[in-house]
């Protein structure tokens, strides 16, 4: 353990040494892949591709690569050793295709140096090309973006193959800087294994910009390409002259140093294109709008392309996602607000929303609206209408008290030619019903619900977690369980007073791979259906947890959407929830959930920090809002376990630090609901389980501002990467909640709403701070919290340096006093049989949580064996284990097992094993017989006496 970190902390310095590769201005090469020209001769190669998460070993075979610009293009020639060319996998043929899962190489370029976003290239020996653009460090994918002048040439050789590639300066999106950031990666197939290597010393993935090399563009002038194009807004689907356009606006500024006469080009690139013509002087910006002729409904790209108007050089391109959808009328409430049900608690005596109209000037002059709200047997019982229309009109339509039942919101113009219904529920009291207000807070029976909880709680904790404040389960294994063992499950659940989310399916085979890119069948939606249904009215029952990370199976959008309109059809009551793993997942399947419950982990590094930006966790949160339209509640699930239980390298669980950091930055965002993954990591992990005991205590405290959004108010910081909220007046009370999400320490200045206190009480620190001119003024260390308060008793009544303690002294105490069998004593442990990459845990310490579990299925005898690397002294052995029923310690004798003592039971679990004091090299544990049928040790201890 001890040489693992101190080659972690030579891979920490590694990726933070930023290496400078220089790319001198030259003519053009020909890009045919046979790296000839007179520029590559010139030319310095690059090379010391190093393993990915072993950054310490060079890569074999290695790679190498040169780079050259002609201050319009970025050139990239490159040469990949290859002793097994007859074995190259080369099965991608499309573009954005699979390339990745190929032979081949990687390109990552931050043209503008903001270390967030940027473009990344993956090209097959075939020439096959991925092309995408990346944003907030890489967690936003469009591969929908793709370099529209790009040329690339491959060739084959005996014993390598080569690479050449051009790209466009305006495919990069650059200002005039001509320092960026790039990293050249390596994916090799051969033999069916995988070798990842990369010129960027790293850990973790290959999508870290903060880590990239610095790529210096020797005597540019890239002033000329300095436009910023700002991301289209008011962007709508209409019908002009009879033709479907896409219209809205952007904002485009000069900053080459010049006035310059431009070409602006706005197009699809399955539709029309506009241009357009200016002149705009140095240092000024204008809004523009743009009309582009569109096709089919659904989703496109739209590429706005700048070009100098007299010579026609580009220099500027942008490209965007944007949706063509086009409704004549389109009608949309906000009372009621979920769902378009009311529910037993909600007094709506008026239906509200808007109603917009997709017409043509001309035609939308000429008509008006009518509003009805009908009975399920037709009667009309409310109405309005408006002679004049906008394209936009707020309604709201007075209604009786209603009945329980079906109702139907029509609007429609005069003559009835274009029209759009909604159906609306009057539900009747229902026992635990669950709804989303306006301000995406869960209410259960017409009270506030603060969902806090993990995956996968074991039954025999649900007491404790109770006590402590949790009162959500998050479960994958309903579908595992009979009808009378889920009703066991969810009894003794409701007994205890928790609230669970389950799968709405009937069998695992609804979950399954084969399964998620097909339309949900009839058979399919009838078992959900049945299933939904037998369990709807369960005390117990928080919602419908549609499943996990629908992106990366990949799950039909379709598909999802029609299990989500399944569920809320047959059970009205109960929200469903989708757990996503990328923000574009998010934006994919908006559609498909009232909940979204993403799992953003940062991913951290032993001896080091997050393997990708911290701050990932507000943007997930950001999304939903933006994706859903302020519709869609944010729930979160952060992460407080460690990767390298499912096999990462080089990974370690967060720590109090991290994970206070989270909490309070998803909160920040808006989050209004937890789910931690997972909670065998807070047994297995003291710095897990402790943490969250003072974290979950202390966000309890906090519940009833949380949940009083109404009061929020976003500040304005010196910092992008520190965000803070403000809430005011709860219960008399004032609250600011700020994140550092920096891996420095920072002077943060956080801009308070005029009227607010002067004097500040920090949570859990015992100090109180003044305001300078309106103005918190702290030094904000790595990933720290900050939570100011005008309530005094509150603040008190926390610590985070005796919490802070407390961890330590919990993660400390793993190492017992004379443990031979410690992980961190440079021991190795060895198996008769397993497939838990979590077994390394029966020497971590942890008495409970993960250990070893064999994989023979009661075939005795098992055996643990231990290596300790040097001759030590053996007198006593404990393992913690509930179902061995015999075993014995043995060492090794002339190269002979020889048994030392039998293992006696001297608690429900926990074995000792006492002998005379014997010097050996290594050690074994032989388990001969269970009474569960196969073995399974939470931990084994070994003592000199």
């Amino acid at each position: 353990m001890k040489r693992l970190l101190s080659l972690l902390a030579f891979a920490m310095l590694s990726a933070n040494a930023q290496q400078t590769v220089n790319a001198p201005r030259t003519s053009a090469p020909l890009i045919d892949g046979k790296i000839n020209d007179e520029c590559w001769k010139k030319t310095e190669w690059n090379t010391g591709f190093t393993i990915l998460n072993r950054p310490e070993i060079k890569s074999e075979p290695q790679t190498r690569f040169k780079v050259v610009h002609d201050n319009s293009s970025l050139y990239i020639a490159a040469e990949m050793d290859e002793p097994a060319m007859d074995q190259l996998k080369a099965q991608a043929t499309n573009r954005d295709g699979k390339v990745h899962r190929d032979d081949c190489l990687e390109i990552f370029i931050d043209a503008n140096r903001d270390k967030s976003s940027y473009k990344h290239f993956a090209i097959n020996s075939t020439g096959t090309l991925f092309d995408s653009e990346r944003r907030q460090g890489g967690h936003v994918s469009t591969s929908q973006w793709n370099s529209a002048g790009i040329k690339i040439g491959t060739s084959k050789q005996q014993n390598k193959w080569l690479l050449e590639i051009g790209i466009p300066f305006v495919d990069l999106g650059i200002n005039d800087n001509a320092k960026w950031g790039l990293n050249i990666s390596r994916a090799r197939q051969i033999n069916g294994k995988h070798l990842f290597s990369s010129f960027t010393p790293l850990t973790g993935d290959f999508h870290q910009p903060a880590n990239f090399d610095v790529l210096n563009l020797q005597n540019a002038d890239l002033s000329y390409f300095n436009w910023t194009i700002k991301p289209p807004y008011s962007v709508k689907t209409v019908i002009l002259g009879g033709k479907k356009i896409l219209e809205g606006k952007t904002y485009i500024s000069n900053r080459t140093g010049r006035f310059c006469f431009v070409k602006l080009t706005s197009k699809l690139a399955d539709g029309g294109e506009q241009i357009q013509t200016f002149a705009l002087d140095d240092g000024l910006g204008h809004e523009f709008s743009f009309k582009v002729p569109a096709g089919e409904d659904g989703k496109v790209m739209l590429n706005i392309d700048l070009a100098d108007r007299r010579t026609g050089n580009p220099v500027a391109s942008m490209q965007f996602p944007e949706v063509v959808s086009y409704a004549p009328i389109s009608l949309d409430l906000v009372e009621p607000f979920y769902r378009n049900c009311i529910f037993s608690d909600q007094k709506i005596s008026a239906l509200k929303g808007t109603v917009e109209f997709g017409l043509n000037p001309e035609a939308l002059k000429q008509t008006g609206l009518k509003l009805s709200l009908l009975t399920p047997n037709g009667k009309i019982i409310a109405s309005q209408s408006t002679a004049k229309v906008q394209e936009k009109n707020v309604f709201c339509l007075n209604i009786p008290e209603l009945p329980y039942g079906d109702y139907t919101l029509i609007a429609a113009t005069p003559d009835n030619k274009y029209k759009a219904q909604v159906t609306i529920k009057k539900l009747k009291p229902f026992q635990g019903e669950t709804r989303i207000d306006k301000n995406l807070t869960t209410y259960i029976d017409g009270r506030k619900f603060f969902p806090y909880g993990w995956f996968s709680i074991s039954k025999d904790c649900w007491q404790k977690v109770k006590k402590e404040g949790v009162n959500v389960v998050f479960d994958y294994c309903a579908y595992f369980k009979t009808d009378s063992e889920l009703k066991e499950w969810l009894d003794d659940l409701h007994k205890v007073g928790l609230k669970a989310a389950i799968f709405p399916y009937p069998s695992r085979i609804y979950n399954n791979a084969e399964t998620w890119g097909k339309p949900l069948s009839e058979s399919e939606t009838e078992g959900i259906r049945s299933f939904v249904g037998k369990w709807k009215q369960h005390p117990a029952l928080l919602g419908w947890y549609l499943g996990d990370e629908p992106e990366l199976r990949p799950a039909l959008p379709a598909r999802m959407l029609a299990i989500y309109n399944t569920c809320k059809d047959e059970d009205p009551y109960h929200p469903c929830i989708l757990l996503n793993d990328t923000t574009e997942g998010i934006r994919k399947y908006i559609d498909g959930s009232d909940i979204f419950n993403p799992d953003p982990y940062p991913l951290f590094l032993q001896g080091g920090d997050a393997a990708r930006p911290i701050e990932k966790v507000g943007n997930f949160i950001n999304t939903i809002f933006e994706a859903g339209k302020d519709r869609k509640a944010a729930w979160i699930s952060p992460q407080a376990f460690n990767y390298g239980d499912y096999g990462a390298v080089n990974n370690r669980p967060p720590n109090f630090l991290e994970l206070r950091n989270m909490q309070y930055q998803a909160i920040i965002a808006g989050a209004q609901g937890f789910s931690w993954f997972t909670w065998k990591a807070a047994l297995q992990y003291p710095v897990i389980g402790l943490s969250m005991k003072y974290l979950t205590k202390e966000v309890r405290s906090l519940e009833n501002v949380i949940l009083s959004p109404e009061k929020r108010i976003v500040l304005k910081t010196n910092s992008k990467l520190c965000c803070a909220v403000m809430y005011r007046d709860v219960n008399g009370q004032s609250y600011v909640f700020a994140v550092n999400n920096s891996k420095k320490t920072d002077e943060i200045v956080i801009d308070l709403p005029s009227e607010s206190s002067a004097k500040w009480h920090v949570i859990g620190e015992n100090r109180l701070i003044g305001t300078v001119d309106g103005k918190i003024i702290e030094k904000f260390s790595k990933y720290d919290t900050n939570l100011y308060t005008t309530d005094k008793k509150l603040a008190d009544s926390f610590s985070v340096s005796a919490a802070q303690k407390e961890v330590d002294e919990g993660v400390k105490a793993l190492n017992r006093p004379g443990n031979l069998a410690f992980i961190d004593n440079g021991v190795k442990i060895s198996f008769s049989s397993t497939k838990d990459r979590r077994a390394f845990h029966v020497i971590d310490g942890s008495r409970t949580g993960s250990g070893w579990t064999d994989n023979t299925k009661g075939k005795f005898p098992d055996w643990m064996k231990i290596d300790f690397g040097k001759t030590v002294t053996i007198g006593r052995a404990e393992i913690f284990s509930t179902g061995i029923t015999k075993a014995e310690i043995q060492v090794m004798r002339n190269g002979k097992w020889v048994k030392s003592a039998d293992f006696v039971r001297v608690s429900p679990n926990q074995m000792t094993a006492k002998c005379k004091p014997l010097k050996t090299e290594s050690a074994r544990v032989l388990i001969k017989g269970s009474s569960t049928g196969n073995t399974s040790i939470n931990e084994l201890e070994i003592y000199e006496k």
